[in-house]
């Protein structure tokens, strides 16, 4: 492609966009299923990685289990010792993620965005749905199974041991 000084005209030759500003590409960057560049937005990166934890979630057993804590994902239902333990929509996804990843320690971050995916704001809002969680699964029937992990967050373990 020849460049012209800016001063001399272009003699009536239409002028040929450069790589990536055809409306075809244009048209090709809007389409999200032909997006093959962009990721370099902190915002997308992570969104993608979001996106990548909740498919890799589904694919879960339908019931977890620590210990006498029972979780069944399909129905929504959480049972301590057989009994059941009403939970509210933002306790039992905390609580789920936490036996997902029985005996590690699972950061607020990590809760926050898989309790709160679209408005993820305040790591406070993780602290009181735990401290609501050990009111009901934990304090109701004499357990400590949600454990704080100081620095990094918290871990679901079985604490039949302890009895």
């Amino acid at each position: 492609m020849v460049w012209w000084p800016i001063a001399k005209p272009h003699h009536g030759r239409r002028h040929r966009p450069g790589p990536g500003r055809s409306s075809e590409d244009r048209r090709d960057r809007l389409d999200p299923r032909k997006q093959q560049h962009g990721w370099h937005s902190p915002n997308r990166y992570l969104a993608f990685a979001r996106a990548l934890v909740r498919r890799a979630a589904t694919v879960a057993p339908p019931v977890l289990a620590v210990g006498d804590l029972s979780l069944d994902v399909a129905g929504r239902v959480c049972r301590q010792a057989g009994a059941r333990v009403e939970l509210t929509p933002r306790e039992f996804a905390v609580l789920e993620l936490l036996a997902r990843r029985a005996g590690q320690a699972v950061s607020k971050a990590d809760l926050l965005y898989h309790a709160w995916p679209d408005e993820a704001l305040d790591p406070n809002l993780v602290e009181a749905r735990v401290s609501a969680l050990r009111k009901k699964v934990d304090a109701a029937f004499h357990r400590q199974s949600v454990q704080t992990v100081r620095g990094t967050g918290y871990r679901l373990v079985d604490d039949r041991e302890r009895d």
